[in-house]
């Protein structure tokens, strides 16, 4: 089973951020403080944030006790738990994570006008189709498709340069509609969405 959380970011003034900073490891704050555009870290830090207080939660251990790592592709994945599965996405306001007991992927964008020109260079002939015949619902369609191809390429661990272009396995994408968002999610068996209250209490109870 795969259980998906999405959290709405929350405005939080410059001193909440660096107290917030200190609960994610050195180097994650590093990354973070690189980042040019103020909105860019913060994202960036709630990203991390709600992963970890989703895998406390579900994993039943403290902050401390999670040690990541990543594969030769740049997978990401738990030393500490290597047989419990995540995936993470964050786009303009949302951060999504899924936890799962099997390989899992996860994205998330905002709906926007889409550069169509894209498609030709990323996409397969089917999903080229698929965006055309669909002429009124394009960009609908056309982050459908991203979002799809997005997660798989996480699923798998090889990255999006070996995926894009490439038939994948769409039995495995589920893709929902969230307010703004388009998220799609690939993984074995049945997704269930974390009520939106169940998943800011896991995260308030962490950041508070």
């Amino acid at each position: 089973m795969t259980e998906v959380f999405l959290y709405k970011l929350p405005d939080i003034s410059d001193g909440e951020f660096l107290k917030l900073l200190g609960l994610v490891s050195p180097k994650r704050q590093e990354k973070i403080l690189r980042l040019k555009v103020k909105d860019k870290q913060r994202q960036s830090l709630f990203a991390k944030l709600v992963l970890r207080a989703v895998l406390c939660a579900r994993l039943r251990v403290e902050n401390f006790e999670l040690s990541f790592a990543t594969t030769e592709r740049g997978k990401p994945y738990l030393t500490s738990h290597p047989d419990f599965y995540f995936s993470m996405s964050h786009t303009d306001g949302l951060v999504a994570v899924a936890l799962s007991d099997g390989q899992v992927g996860i994205d998330a964008e905002t709906q926007r006008p889409a550069d169509l020109r894209l498609c030709e260079r990323f996409f397969s002939k089917s999903e080229q189709d698929y965006i055309t015949m669909n002429e009124n619902e394009a960009d609908q369609c056309f982050f459908e498709v991203w979002t799809q191809r997005e997660a798989y390429a996480k699923y798998t661990g090889l990255g999006l340069s070996l995926s894009f272009g490439r038939p994948i396995a769409k039995e495995l994408c589920k893709t929902f509609s969230v307010d703004e968002y388009t998220v799609s999610v690939c993984c074995e068996g049945d997704t269930i969405i974390v009520p939106s209250e169940e998943t800011e209490s896991i995260i308030n109870r962490f950041i508070g």
